[in-house]
């Protein structure tokens, strides 16, 4: 896109310098289903000259197109591919935000946990591209009801969840975008589900702010879980037995979330 940025070891490293300048179009095919990467090019995008393109191997969460679509902007998403129209004057107006659902995630595989157990999450963010995990607990034998849709810009609804018996699952690859920051989550969740539960193509986690595969798995073992890996794939067989132990954070706070409701 022309923009200049240098840094440590070819920009690869902070600190980074940005030199502005004019920016031209690009129709970028990315390697990964990345929201964060896709949006900083629809952002570059609305200040380059031309048509600017992101196409994904998968279909990352939309925020930020239903966001821009919002404010004005002409967003065209064409299965994988989303790119920027000629219309892109923005203009500010009342947004609803509803609860996040990745937050409301650790509430949800606690009280599914628990025998007898029932919540409800009022107004919390329902858009599809982020309820993998849902769908996933869904598949698990889980009993999550969904009540009282609205869209405001974003879906959104109340969830009630009940006590229920877990099931092992499979996680295929195709899934990992829409459930990325809630995988150590459901390695907790699957500790406590019947059978070996399987968690595929999910690399991506190595390279957060910590290596999250790394981290759940040594403190899972820690607590006695059965759990094993292989190169970006992680194995759990749901025990449903584990005990208390002297964890680490490893510095990420999804690792920790997720062990404190191993912990309960």
């Amino acid at each position: 896109m022309g923009a200049g940025i240098t840094g440590k070891d070819d920009a690869n490293f902070a600190p980074l310098t940005i030199r502005g300048g004019k920016l031209k179009a690009i129709n970028y095919v990315s390697p990964v289903a990345s929201a964060q990467v896709k949006s900083s090019i629809l952002f570059a995008g609305l200040y380059a000259d031309g048509s600017t393109s992101v196409r994904e191997p998968f279909k990352s969460r939309d925020h930020t197109e239903r966001m821009l679509t919002l404010f004005g902007a002409d967003i065209l998403a064409e299965g994988l591919r989303v790119s920027i129209g000629d219309n892109r004057t923005l203009s500010g107006r009342d947004i609803s935000i509803p609860g996040d659902i990745s937050s409301g995630s650790f509430f949800i595989v606690a009280a599914l946990v628990f025998s007898g157990s029932e919540l409800t999450i009022r107004n919390v963010g329902f858009n599809r591209t982020r309820t993998g995990i849902i769908d996933v607990l869904e598949r698990m034998g889980g009993t999550i009801e969904v009540k009282n849709m609205t869209e405001d810009g974003e879906p959104a609804c109340d969830l009630t969840i009940r006590g229920s018996t877990l099931k092992a699952t499979t996680v295929t690859e195709e899934e990992i975008p829409r459930i990325i920051d809630e995988l150590p989550l459901l390695m907790t969740a699957a500790v406590f589900a019947k059978g070996k539960t399987v968690i595929k193509g999910a690399g991506e986690l190595r390279v957060k702010e910590t290596d999250r595969i790394n981290s759940m798995l040594d403190n899972l073992r820690r607590m006695g879980a059965v759990v094993s890996c292989k190169d970006d794939g992680v194995a759990i067989e749901g025990t449903g037995v584990i005990h208390g132990a002297e964890l680490t954070s490893f510095g990420d706070h999804r690792t920790v979330m997720a062990l404190a409701i191993a912990a309960l």
